[in-house]
């Protein structure tokens, strides 16, 4: 027999996921965002300014100046919608080949994977595939996602709760749930890396 509050924790979660659950455009496969628009931006803009501190940015130079470049480009053949977005890209003094978006259209590259690029066609494929990333809105499902997994973790806790389980075997079984989903956890708190 399940007690309300696992009862209420189900309907909750029922309704979170219904009241956003959407077809992604182009795939048509479901997903729920759950994190308001302007939320979305602000965590974005928050996750940015963090990592940005943590790197040394490029501000000079004729690579910095082509990312920027190229990236308006980029930025202003995205869907109306985010055409008015604050769209950042920034150069990253590090070897690593790659480059990452976070919600909101703030993107960075490193300077690693310039080379790889080759020309400013590769430069757009690059920062048009993490523009990709914001317009999709891959950091806000990833989010969702978290969000999802942390009440069912709680509704979980309650039942065991509610059953009398013994603590000891409650937090070994809380343990393996959590485990369970601890990667999709940790991917819906990250930044988008590609």
């Amino acid at each position: 027999m399940h007690d309300s509050k696992t009862l209420t924790g189900l309907l909750i979660t029922a309704v979170l996921l219904l009241a956003g659950c959407q077809k992604v455009p182009y795939t048509n496969r479901d997903r729920a965002i759950l994190v308001p628009w302007e939320t979305e931006l602000q965590l974005g803009a928050d996750a940015y300014r963090e990592a940005l501190a943590a790197e040394t940015v490029v501000t000079t130079g004729r690579q910095a100046e082509t990312v920027a470049r190229v990236g308006k480009r980029v930025a202003r053949r995205t869907p109306s919608r985010w055409r008015s977005l604050d769209w950042e890209y920034k150069l990253l003094d590090s070897d690593n080949v790659n480059a990452f978006c976070l919600p909101g259209g703030k993107i960075a590259v490193y300077k690693g994977i310039v080379p790889v690029m080759g020309t400013e066609a590769g430069m757009a494929a690059v920062l048009g595939h993490e523009a990709a990333h914001a317009v999709a809105q891959h950091g806000a499902e990833r989010i969702s996602g978290s969000m999802v997994l942390e009440l069912g973790l709680g509704i979980a806790s309650i039942a065991l709760g509610g059953a009398g389980a013994d603590p000891g075997l409650h937090d070994q079984l809380m343990g393996m749930l959590g485990l369970g989903g601890i990667a999709l956890a940790k991917r819906g708190l990250q930044r988008e890396i590609y």
